[in-house]
């Protein structure tokens, strides 16, 4: 798991001391996450394939906090590498770029709108790192959506959250361990799949089953 930091592309050398302690605070949940995820997976690599028995392990117990971690890490890192986050980025981009119908009041208060965009987007961050699968709908937790749905397309951050992590909280989680000629993992029941980003739309990318 890698050490690089994971928000860098939200970091400038213009923050205000405010921003980076939410910044600072951001990644260190990430890392907390990051490290907990990998005593899981180390733990449960000792009690199979590293434990030295003769007989395969079948069966192995996780508590309900192991199983909210990975499934953090897992679809936090999918978001991590969407569109949906290449879009909140370019945005942010977007709005640090002078353009000539804003006129100099806009332009006065351009660093303000920035430096609070980035509290807001890290501080959503920090909630679905927070959060357990006990208090998943609690709302000022996970930002309340419309009722038709979420378009993928959308430049909301809630919708774009909610797409990629908040409705994944109870998603099932399948962990299994490849021969090393081995790339991808897949149980006897599974017979195909999408194309990865197949539109960027996450709700078509799953696994047809028999």
């Amino acid at each position: 798991m890698s050490s690089r930091p994971i928000f860098q592309d939200i970091y400038s050398d213009d923050l205000d001391p405010e921003t980076i302690r939410i910044y600072e605070k951001a990644h260190e949940e990430f890392v907390l996450l990051e490290r907990r995820v990998e005593v899981v997976l180390l733990g449960l690599l000792h009690r199979t394939v590293w434990s030295g028995m003769e007989e395969p392990v079948r069966k192995v117990l996780l508590d309900h906090s192991e199983i909210d971690a990975i499934r953090k890490y897992l679809n936090f890192i999918r978001f991590r590498n969407s569109s949906g986050y290449f879009r909140t980025i370019a945005s942010l981009r977007d709005d640090e770029e002078e353009k000539s119908h804003e006129g100099s009041l806009y332009s006065a208060y351009r660093p303000l709108v920035i430096r609070i965009r980035k509290r807001f987007i890290l501080r959503q961050f920090i909630s679905f790192f927070k959060h357990t699968s006990a208090d998943i709908d609690t709302h000022c937790l996970r930002p309340k959506t419309d009722d038709y749905g979420v378009d993928p397309t959308s430049n909301k951050l809630e919708d774009i959250m909610e797409l990629y992590c908040w409705r994944l909280c109870g998603a099932e989680v399948c962990l299994g361990i490849a021969a090393e000629d081995q790339e991808y993992m897949l149980p006897d029941c599974v017979f195909g799949t999408l194309n990865e980003g197949f539109k960027e739309d996450p709700s078509v990318s799953l696994f047809y089953t028999s």
